[in-house]
């Protein structure tokens, strides 16, 4: 379980977000993951572990997180050491909204699909 920082999820949650289901992106890999909220605080929870596990991170590494949709998130990770980042191979991400509205654009054309 990893917690946001309060003044960031209080200008874009507020305190009465319960949660929901969030995506992380590192590099070119996603992890969905839930969303707790609290009145004092959101974390994310399921599937962080397992995001750590894939990544074979140290829990100790500092992580930065990007917000490119209302529950998406790019997230960059330092070495805890060295503050160095880990690089992973990188991938334009799009906000679940945008791709949503793609996918509605694509299907409305009358092309066919080879």
């Amino acid at each position: 379980m990893i917690f946001m920082a309060n003044k960031f999820w209080r200008e874009f949650y507020g305190k009465t977000f319960k949660g929901g289901s969030a995506t992380l992106y590192v590099g070119d890999r996603f992890w969905n993951v839930k969303m707790d909220g609290w009145s004092d605080r959101i974390a994310f929870t399921d599937g962080w572990s397992k995001l750590i596990e894939d990544l074979s991170l140290d829990t100790r590494c500092n992580f930065v997180f990007t917000m490119v949709g209302y529950k998406t998130f790019e997230l960059f990770v330092f070495n805890h050491e060295t503050s160095s980042e880990i690089y992973f191979k990188k991938v334009k991400v799009i906000a679940s909204e945008q791709k949503e509205k793609l996918k509605t654009e694509e299907s409305d054309c009358n092309t066919p699909i080879a």
